[in-house]
């Protein structure tokens, strides 16, 4: 693996481990302290209402993620337009970093919704 590749799967694995984590995190007026770890919930799936649930827990990591990526891409504009950008080559590194983040998160965003599709049609198969 080559220097840059080791630098953005670190990165990655720093910025992405919440993806695992988020589903354990409380919800906002849940009134409770801890949600059920998504294994679980995946393990325990047996109607269509804990599909659904499994669905939307993905929906919400889906916008989370998305707006990570967003910021990223926002990171990478201001590299750009600070002022000597073209004379300073780490700003335009930073700026191609930031991109290539936002990319990889934006998939795994994709990847996330792809699963989360499949929660929603075997929710779904319960109505037959």
């Amino acid at each position: 693996m080559n220097s840059l590749t080791s630098k953005i799967v670190l990165t990655l694995s720093v910025i992405l481990s919440p993806v695992a984590s988020a589903v354990e995190m409380p919800e906002k007026g849940s009134g409770s302290v801890l949600q059920t770890p998504m294994i679980d919930l995946v393990k325990q799936a047996n109607n269509k209402a804990d599909h659904e649930k499994i669905a939307a827990r993905y929906d919400k990591e889906i916008k989370r993620l998305l707006t990570n990526s967003s910021k990223h891409e926002q990171l990478a504009l201001f590299y750009e337009q600070t002022e000597n950008a073209k004379k300073n080559t780490w700003r335009s590194k930073a700026a191609s970093h930031c991109r290539i983040i936002a990319q990889k998160i934006k998939e795994v965003a994709d990847e996330t919704s792809a699963l989360a599709n499949l929660y929603k049609l075997a929710a779904k198969d319960f109505d037959k």
